[in-house]
């Protein structure tokens, strides 16, 4: 069946590099982006967050088949706060042991106070994130987290602030410094030419007023956030949106301690866990959807080799795979691929560096509008109307037909302008044959001997 039809578009990039101890000859990694063909965040929420199920499963499978990092080689946090604000503090520095204790990242605390410019605090530490810990992405992740209050503005985006009825338009008269930034500003600045892939966490107040769509084709960039542009969130606490995502990355430590996870997943569990759907995931760069991916940071010896550093491709393959009445793959099934696929380009010995499944895509059929659907309906009611009349027309046929064999057969009388029409003979004593005199023909009728 057409409409069942599903096709899946994979890319296959093929790097010609030279093999060095770092970097084997056969090294593939593997990300997979699937997506709807029209995307919708807040309707499509649970299929996107299904997509990047398949696509950790797809990429931790085939690159433990072929014996490579499928993780991240360095992960760097930023964790933001205000100075003063002893909730928000606790729960940061939480965040942080977590981060470096437990996921082998690298973070850093930056806790903003009035006694310089904050904008220029906030803009010193994602300098620094930068240049420490920037590389490529798929090998590098940046991650960024604040905790605070947050106020939604009509131009610049969010701004955040270090006391909760702060008003960023009217004159300050109290520290050296207002306790406010603007965080699109600062952040655009800082992080808009960067290579690793970035995660942006924002807990507060309209944290979903920070959202830009990027325009980098390689890196991928999500964020997530507490609340949407113009809502509230609860503050530190038990119910909290910091408290949900420590408590929900701990258990995910602990049910899947060396598995991939998606920040989408990570989402559902915070929803799930909170018993509130005001907080948002999605990617800031639509260009690019491969998904960011989660799990703590291991060394060379936990898979037997050195991690492999991102190479520049020379060259690049795209494959197309169509599915002739598949609709969807389960876990199994992109498993089994997976597998198939990676033993096929380590035996083929090409210096494959990458294997991308760029999209997964269901061929629906193509929207109709109201006037589609008023001319198609016009149509389907002419033929109808046709069919019927015609039907109409067979029958009446077939029922003169009938009457006119059913229907005692009448002499015809000839007609009223014929010459014989009123010509009557007369026979006479001596047996002469002659017209009557009402013959109005005028003509003779010639004598008949009988």
């Amino acid at each position: 069946m057409v409409r069942d039809q599903m096709d899946v578009d994979i890319h296959t990039h093929v790097s010609c590099i030279q093999a060095n101890d770092r970097f084997p000859a056969d090294d593939v990694s593997v990300s997979l982006k699937a997506v709807d063909s029209q995307t919708a965040p807040a309707a499509d929420a649970k299929v996107e967050s299904w997509y990047s199920c398949m696509q950790a499963l797809w990429q931790e499978t085939t690159c433990k088949e072929l014996k490579v990092p499928y993780k991240y080689e360095s992960v760097a946090a930023l964790v933001v706060h205000w100075e003063g604000d002893s909730a928000c503090e606790k729960e940061s520095r939480e965040l942080h042991s977590l981060f470096a204790n437990d996921f082998n990242y690298k973070s850093r605390i930056l806790s903003l106070s009035c006694e310089n410019e904050p904008k220029r605090q906030l803009r010193h530490g994602l300098d620094s994130l930068v240049l420490k810990h920037d590389g490529p992405c798929r090998s590098n992740l940046l991650i960024v987290y604040y905790s605070g209050h947050g106020v939604a503005t009509h131009g610049p985006g969010l701004i955040i602030t270090g006391e909760s009825d702060h008003d960023p338009a009217a004159t300050w008269q109290g520290s050296a410094y207002p306790p406010q930034a603007n965080w699109n500003e600062i952040e655009e600045e800082a992080l808009r030419n960067t290579r690793a892939d970035i995660l942006s966490i924002i807990d507060c107040c309209s944290a979903g007023s920070i959202w830009k769509d990027g325009t980098h084709e390689e890196r991928s960039w999500q964020v997530l956030a507490a609340s949407r542009a113009t809502c509230p969130t609860a503050g530190a606490g038990d119910k909290s949106f910091t408290r949900a995502l420590i408590d929900c990355l701990k258990a995910r430590l602990k049910s899947q301690p060396d598995e991939l996870f998606t920040v989408n997943q990570l989402h559902d569990d915070i929803v799930k866990n909170r018993d509130d759907d005001r907080s948002v995931c999605r990617p800031r760069n639509r260009v690019n959807k491969r998904y960011i991916k989660l799990a703590p940071v291991d060394g060379a010896d936990k898979i037997g080799v050195t991690p492999a550093s991102h190479t520049k491709e020379s060259a690049s393959l795209t494959l197309r795979v169509s599915f002739r009445d598949k609709v969807d793959l389960t876990e199994e099934e992109v498993t089994k691929m997976a597998r198939h696929i990676a033993r096929g380009a380590s035996n083929a010995r090409l210096s494959i560096s990458k294997i991308d499944w760029v999209e997964f895509q269901q061929h629906n059929p193509a929207p109709t509008t109201d006037f589609q659907r008023l001319c198609f309906g016009v149509i389907i009611v002419q033929r109808l109307w046709r069919r019927r009349k015609a039907q109409n027309n067979g029958k009446r046929m077939r029922h003169e037909d009938f009457d006119e064999r059913e229907r005692p057969q009448s002499p015809k009388r000839p007609r009223a302008g014929s010459r014989f029409a009123s010509t009557q003979l007369q026979v006479d004593a001596f047996g002469h044959i002659s017209p009557s005199p009402s013959n109005k023909s005028g003509r003779e009728t010639p004598d008949l001997t009988l």
